[in-house]
């Protein structure tokens, strides 16, 4: 190109190379990373992505597997991410892209290990009991029994020492007598078997 002064009006003149080829390259690289770029803040957002502990899997979308930490581009709004690591409980939560960068970052609880559950031994003992109501039992059957032995005796007497022609009154002391001959033999079986019992309660302590 060419330079005249206006004062002294002499003249400069100067080649430049241009490089046709190499102006379109640079041309097209500033174009395209400005295309790019405008893409990428419009459509596309860079997400980056970790978890605490690392090295879980990952499921965007139930379409995209990876491994943290990951990073991608992902669109705006709303997606779902699902992340696993053994030992640790699954997560599963949805998050909203914005334009620009986002960053995620993640914390998988470990999992609770529920101890088994206690053995609750029940022992059923038998109450245990006195045997000193077995033995008021029999003393009370002895003393009945030996009042039933003594009314016995009373009216075995007053038969042999009646003296009479009416034959009820035989009869009469006769049956009672055998009453109260019952009930002594009643009383006298009884007392023995609650003895028993109260000796083999006493004696199992």
């Amino acid at each position: 190109f060419t330079i005249t002064s206006s004062k002294t009006g002499d003249t400069y003149e100067r080649e430049i190379p241009w490089d046709t080829a190499q102006t379109a390259r640079q041309n097209l690289t500033l174009i395209s990373s400005k295309l790019i770029r405008l893409f990428e803040e419009n459509l596309l957002a860079r997400v980056q992505l970790q978890s605490e502990p690392p090295e879980a899997d990952l499921l965007i979308d139930n379409s995209i597997k990876a491994v943290t930490p990951f990073e991608t581009f992902l669109p705006l709004g709303r997606h779902t991410f699902l992340l696993t690591l053994a030992g640790h409980d699954t997560l599963d939560t949805k998050e909203s892209v914005a334009p620009g960068n986002n960053r995620f970052s993640f914390l998988l609880k470990p999992k609770t290990i529920k101890p088994p559950p206690e053995r609750i031994s029940v022992v059923i003992r038998e109450k245990e009991h006195s045997p000193l109501p077995w033995f008021i039992a029999s003393g009370v059957l002895l003393t009945v029994g030996v009042i039933a032995e003594a009314f016995y005796i009373n009216t075995d007497k007053e038969y042999d020492n009646l003296v009479s022609n009416d034959k009820s009154e035989y009869d009469n002391l006769d049956r009672e007598a055998n009453r109260w001959i019952l009930v002594r033999n009643v009383t006298g079986i009884t007392c023995s078997i609650t003895t028993c019992y109260g000796l083999y309660k006493y004696l199992s302590k």
